[in-house]
């Protein structure tokens, strides 16, 4: 697995770091900071609820590099914790 690329490991996504702006307004934006454009606007939900999913939306670039630098660079104790990353991975590069 190290070191290892897979298909959609080059995506063409919105690079990070992801901002959210309007916390407890009805709606609420995640700005790409370096591109200065939303990446999503969310709205329609209960604003508590909402900032939470916002904020999990703006970590999402952040934690894919998490978890590519753990399925890179650790050592596999457990293979099915590497089939948990490797499931997450894919989910966020869009192959699952």
């Amino acid at each position: 697995m190290i070191g290892r690329k897979t298909k959609g490991e080059n995506m063409e996504h919105t690079k990070g770091p992801w901002e959210v702006e309007g916390e407890g307004q009805d709606v609420v934006g995640i700005l790409a900071v370096n591109d200065n454009h939303y990446v999503a606007k969310l709205s329609g939900w209960e604003h508590s609820r909402q900032d939470a999913n916002a904020r999990l939306i703006a970590a999402s670039p952040d934690l894919l590099e998490a978890c590519k630098r753990i399925r890179d660079n650790a050592l596999a104790d457990d293979p099915n914790d590497w089939e948990l990353l490797d499931v997450a991975i894919a989910k966020a590069e869009g192959r699952s």
